[in-house]
């Protein structure tokens, strides 16, 4: 329990800041700040999923890391982070639903 308290206070001590900074630079618009949450959500969602794939695996975790942000940095500039959120969330969906069960994530000693 206590490890759960600094993990919170952990992500609070991140994300509050960056949501005020999302929150004022988006002129208190609604749609902005929902769209986002959406975006950074999906975004960690997918992060979590990738490191499941790949087994805890750092080293190819890292390699997918640098994809995902030329992605990233790509539907920014397009203007596709609305489609781009949705389809990171479908593709955790699926992935959880079809595979989360079979995943093993034992630690093998060498």
């Amino acid at each position: 329990m206590e490890k759960i308290k600094k993990l919170d206070i952990g992500f609070g001590i991140i994300l509050v800041p960056e949501w005020i900074l999302l929150i004022t630079s988006s002129h208190y618009d609604l749609y902005s700040i929902g769209i986002g949450f959406l975006f950074g959500l999906a975004g960690l969602f997918f992060l979590l999923t990738i490191l499941y794939i790949v087994k805890l695996n750092m080293d190819n975790y890292l390699k997918w890391l640098l994809f995902f942000f030329f992605i990233v940095m790509w539907a920014i500039l397009a203007n596709y982070y609305l489609s781009f959120s949705l389809i990171l969330l479908a593709s955790c969906k699926i992935y959880y639903l079809r595979m989360f069960n079979k995943t093993d994530l034992k630690v093998e000693d060498a």
